[in-house]
């Protein structure tokens, strides 16, 4: 164990903004960060203890556009899109490392993608709300191209449960890439604003997250954050009541 040391960082970032027209408004950002004693954590094995380490430097690069409207006759909405590249390199600085295979995380110069490293991410969102009634509604969704994942790319199926991992889990996982497999997760909400007085106000709403139920996994034996498998279908209602 090796006491942890602040992280040091540069960061550059440059943007720009243009409208399009009255309704429309375009953003670009391009952006690096160099980091020195790169922060994350190691996670115990599959349990859900973790411990901080650092990582001798990493560097953070990315691109993103996003395009979103104004209101257009109660409608609204956004799409975006977002490459990133995100790798460390060793050794391991500081902090308490238990997770498995560490030898070669102790190495000098050892580049590696870190689990943030996804090279396509676009989200989108409509959202509509009727002023009169209070009645709004939201429709959105996410695609993720995947992070890495420690796998062996001649893995079967029968490798695999042999492991003793779950076989639904195998079509999740890309192994020649080594990474997860893309996924594209939709999320439905409908509420209304049932009262608007002066000092209180109620307002319903009922959600539904991943909407299709997809099967789909966060990321899958990593080095320092092990296997985290995504939520299925969630339904949630709530009602609120506010006082000003």
């Amino acid at each position: 164990m090796q006491p942890i040391l602040p992280d040091k960082q540069h960061a550059f970032e440059v943007g720009a903004q243009q409208l399009l027209g009255q309704l429309f408004r375009l953003n670009l950002t391009v952006y690096q960060k160099r980091i020195k004693n790169f922060s994350d954590k190691d996670q115990f094995f599959e349990t859900g203890v973790i411990f901080p380490i650092a990582i001798s430097s990493g560097r953070v690069t990315g691109e993103e556009v996003r395009l979103e409207s104004t209101d257009i006759h109660g409608f609204r909405g956004f799409v975006s899109y977002a490459n990133a590249r995100a790798f460390g390199v060793t050794p391991i600085a500081g902090g308490l490392f238990l997770g498995e295979n560490p030898q070669d995380l102790f190495l000098t110069g050892l580049k590696f993608a870190n689990d943030h490293d996804q090279r396509n991410e676009a989200q989108f969102h409509l959202s509509y709300s009727h002023h009169r009634s209070g009645l709004y509604a939201s429709f959105g969704g996410r695609y993720d191209s995947g992070v890495p994942a420690d796998v062996d790319p001649g893995t079967t199926l029968a490798d695999f449960v042999g492991q003793g991992f779950d076989p639904r889990l195998y079509n999740e996982i890309d192994f020649q890439r080594g990474r997860i497999r893309p996924r594209m997760v939709l999320d439905f909400s409908v509420g209304a604003d049932l009262m608007q007085k002066e000092r209180v106000s109620m307002n319903l709403q009922f959600d539904v997250q991943n909407l299709t139920n997809e099967l789909f996994l966060y990321n899958f034996e990593s080095v320092f954050s092990g296997t985290h498998v995504g939520f299925p279908r969630l339904l949630s209602g709530r009602l609120s009541l506010r006082f000003k």
